[in-house]
């Protein structure tokens, strides 16, 4: 809840909604992996975020998965040569 007394939603909170983080936070982030779902309300929000990880070299891969709603949860055997990748 903002100082305000509104929703965070209302006022474009940056905790909530990354894509309106200011340009040196977004320097600031660690390289990461992004994923999504292809009917996820927040989707568009994501695809904002990614171009802004991409164009600071913070963005090692994104994926969207096909289909699938906001609360959809995949199975670990997706993510598992993500991690393979990165995290090894």
């Amino acid at each position: 809840m903002a100082e305000n007394g509104e929703s965070d939603l209302v006022n474009g909170n940056p905790d909530v909604f990354p894509a309106l983080m200011s340009d040196e936070s977004v320097k600031n982030l660690p390289p990461m992996v992004m994923t999504t779902r292809e009917f996820c309300q927040f989707k568009d929000d994501s695809d904002v975020f990614v171009e802004r990880l991409r164009s600071e070299g913070k963005l090692l891969e994104y994926y969207v998965h096909p289909g699938c709603p906001h609360m959809f949860t995949p199975p670990f055997s997706i993510y598992k040569p993500i991690y393979d990748a990165y995290l090894n």
